[in-house]
């Protein structure tokens, strides 16, 4: 297929960005080279879009959506994996996270084999207001993390070594 836009019934897919599945065939061969993946909610609604150039995914951001039509997820995606921030959206449109993620292997052809949250990271309220900040290493919790309170006031600080937590500090 080339430059064209595939619209399928959405019913029967996860709520993930694992969505690729659908362009694989028997042998687990991906049937789409050129253009824009995209799915629909039955209402009508974008679900999914991203763009394939020569058979992979174009650098740049893959987007999901709610049914509302309000955004819900942008994954960055370099040389074919996913390799930068992913931002998660409340329902109400606020910030849910924003975490960076790093793409370690293709195991087949589902979009988030060998992924690990890598980096900084922030979660918010669904209101708006940061409720914790720290970083993961290659999936694990390392380093400093921080919890605030609504008013944002910081809550408590935890020192974290190779996922395990090695202090904890109540602030307010």
């Amino acid at each position: 297929m080339r430059n064209s836009t595939i619209a399928t019934d959405v019913n029967n897919i996860k709520d993930t960005d694992d969505a690729e599945v659908l362009l694989t065939n028997k042998n687990n061969e991906l049937q789409f080279n050129d253009g824009w993946f995209r799915r629909y909610w039955s209402n009508g609604n974008l679900r999914y879009e991203w763009e394939y150039k020569d058979g992979k995914r174009v650098d740049g951001l893959s987007y999901g959506y709610y049914e509302d039509g309000k955004i819900k997820t942008s994954i960055e995606w370099k040389d074919g994996k996913v390799d930068g921030y992913r931002t998660e959206y409340w329902e109400s449109g606020n910030k849910l996270q924003k975490i960076h993620q790093k793409q370690y292997n293709n195991k087949g052809i589902g979009a988030m084999d060998g992924v690990f949250h890598h980096g900084p990271y922030t979660c918010w309220h669904e209101t708006g207001e940061i409720e914790q900040r720290g970083i993961r290493v290659n999936g694990k919790e390392e380093g400093l993390k921080i919890w605030y309170n609504r008013d944002g006031t910081i809550q408590s600080e935890e020192i974290w070594e190779d996922n395990k937590l090695v202090s904890k500090t109540l602030c307010s």
